[in-house]
């Protein structure tokens, strides 16, 4: 498994946020025991793909590194609408999830799928009389909407399952009252205003390249 270190660089250069950034949200998750408690040197606790998907939930649901750990617990939390399909091409571990999984769970099975095998373009391989043929390379898209949580995880486009919330506190807090006497935030929870966040296969790819070459060395 790859080292804390190189996920945070991983995760600055792809998503184009600083390396303080990833390392002080990082330092946060690991202080709430959300993500691995590693320790240094080649013989740390290296991460595997449910500390990848946290991470990614902390650098993409929250405002500000402080409300990392929050931002985790609110969209991991989040629940599906329904089962993905059992025909869902390539994610096998997505279909064997069942109904009313959580984001943080399809996450992982998504991250630990392109951790297993390598996608590549089949033709391209056995022209060139590859030994192991990848599999056709999916377009995957984690879409996080803020300030109420809502999530959706879309598979080559035409698979697709949609995250809410299912607390009461949320619901509470996305009523025009509680919103404007609670929340200090620039956009009330229950405005029409919507933040949108969009992650894709390029980002599931090179952690998932990380996770096997750390494997194989």
């Amino acid at each position: 498994m790859a080292s804390p270190d190189a996920l945070v660089g991983l995760m600055s250069q792809t998503l184009g946020l600083t390396r303080a950034a990833c390392e002080s949200t990082w330092k946060e998750l690991r202080s709430k025991n959300l993500v691995i408690n590693s320790g240094k040197g080649k013989r740390g606790t290296k991460v595997g793909p449910a500390d990848c998907a946290s991470f990614l939930l902390a650098l993409g649901g929250a405002e500000h590194v402080k409300d990392s750990g929050d931002a985790v617990e609110r969209y991991s939390n989040l629940v599906s609408d329904g089962a993905w399909p059992k025909n869902t091409p390539v994610f096998s571990a997505m279909a064997e999830l069942g109904e009313s999984h959580r984001l943080l769970e399809a996450l992982t099975a998504v991250i630990a799928t392109y951790a297993g095998a390598p996608f590549s373009n089949a033709a391209i391989a056995l022209a060139r009389g590859a030994a192991t043929i990848g599999l056709h390379q999916p377009t995957v898209h984690l879409i996080l909407l803020s300030p109420l949580p809502r999530a959706r995880i879309e598979i080559n486009r035409s698979y697709g399952v949609e995250y809410r919330t299912n607390d009461p506190k949320e619901m509470l807090r996305a009523t025009p009252a509680q919103s404007e006497a609670r929340s200090k935030r620039r956009i009330a929870a229950s405005g029409d205003l919507q933040i949108r966040k969009q992650i894709s296969e390029i980002t599931f790819a090179k952690l998932g390249k990380l996770l096997r070459q750390s494997l194989e060395s």
